[in-house]
């Protein structure tokens, strides 16, 4: 630009010096015409305009070049301008997604804080970090926390498993209860059979007899069962043979049918007691399973409290912690000591 403005200068200085001259060679033509002795000089006038206006030339086509040099540097400097616009735009819209995709995620506390968490539901939950673990994990104040979510759990825990053990002896009970029903009513039953089979060979074999009539009814109780049934308002003892015989039958294959339909209520009745121990087997199986964990859960706790709370916290609740031997807990320390010992679990395979 600057190169421009001097050449543009030089050129108006250049025409200016050019009107000059022209004014001057005018002058000079006139005072020819008076004095033709005077010719040398105009001469040189011309000469020296003619160089001048050959260096305007050049100057205007210096000019041209230059501005023309200068349109198509500029419109590559408005191409290369766009470019780096368009780059910078580009960046500007990553920087604002990486912005926004920073300010979504968590920051270092966060995540410190979360893996603190994880590492605690991991050791109250499936006993699956060690002491010595928690001592690089936590220490001062964050450490009490765990211990109170400890404490807090093993409360949780010892509830739970007074709970369990209430309704599993609640379901022994009832367990017992429908074994013996269950017992008492296949015994009926199959009394009940027998007595039916029996029913059903004496009508085959058929009563010959007024006496083995007399003694079968008596065998059966009759009066107990359907005595109203043996005949309406008449006496039995002046019935004829025939009505006699009509009217045992009679009576027998109602008997016969209500043993039939006893004995379907009484399989129906046995299916459902049935179903309801199998139900509370699998219950009762589910319970000791979950009691079992339970009890493991409790002794990790207990292990833990005693290497740290005991030394920390309260005493008396730790103590109260280390102080339930009973048989149930036995039973369920054996039993989780079975499941946790590998030859025991190869053994029952």
């Amino acid at each position: 630009m600057d190169e421009v403005e001097r050449a543009q200068s030089r050129l108006v200085s250049l025409e200016r010096e050019k009107g000059d001259l022209r004014s001057q060679l005018q002058t000079t033509n006139e005072d020819t015409s008076n004095n033709s002795d005077y010719m040398d000089p105009s001469d040189i006038l011309e000469s020296s305009l003619n160089a001048k206006e050959k260096i305007i030339s050049e100057l205007n086509a210096e000019l041209r070049n230059i501005e023309s040099t200068l349109s198509s540097e500029k419109e590559m400097h408005v191409n290369e301008v766009k470019k780096l616009t368009a780059l910078l735009s580009e960046k500007e819209t990553a920087i604002t997604e990486l912005k926004k995709e920073l300010q979504e995620r968590p920051t270092t506390r966060l995540v410190d804080d979360l893996k603190k968490k994880v590492q605690i539901l991991q050791a109250v939950g499936y006993n699956s970090i060690e002491a010595e673990d928690w001592e690089l994990a936590t220490n001062g104040e964050e450490m009490s926390k765990l211990e109170a979510l400890l404490l807090d759990k093993n409360r949780k825990m010892e509830h739970e498993l007074t709970q369990l053990k209430v309704k599993i002896s609640e379901k022994s009970s009832l367990l017992e209860e429908a074994e013996k029903k269950i017992a008492e009513l296949t015994s009926k039953v199959e009394e009940q059979q027998k007595l039916i089979l029996k029913l059903e060979d004496d009508i085959l074999k058929g009563c010959s007899s007024t006496d083995r009539r007399s003694s079968l009814l008596n065998g059966w109780d009759l009066q107990e069962i359907g005595s109203n049934e043996v005949s309406e308002g008449t006496d039995p003892r002046n019935s004829s043979p025939d009505q006699d015989q009509s009217s045992m039958l009679k009576v027998i294959c109602n008997q016969r049918d209500r043993f039939r339909t006893r004995l379907r209520e009484t399989e129906e009745e046995l299916r459902r007691l049935k179903e309801k121990y199998e139900m509370l087997a699998v219950e009762l199986e589910k319970t000791k399973a979950d009691n079992v964990q339970l009890y493991g859960k409790i002794r990790y706790v207990q292990d833990y409290s005693h290497e740290k709370i005991v030394s920390r916290g309260p005493k008396k609740y730790a103590e109260d912690i280390e102080s339930g031997s009973s048989d149930v807990e036995t039973k369920y320390k054996k039993m989780y000591e079975d499941d946790i010992n590998p030859f025991a679990a190869f053994s029952r395979k």
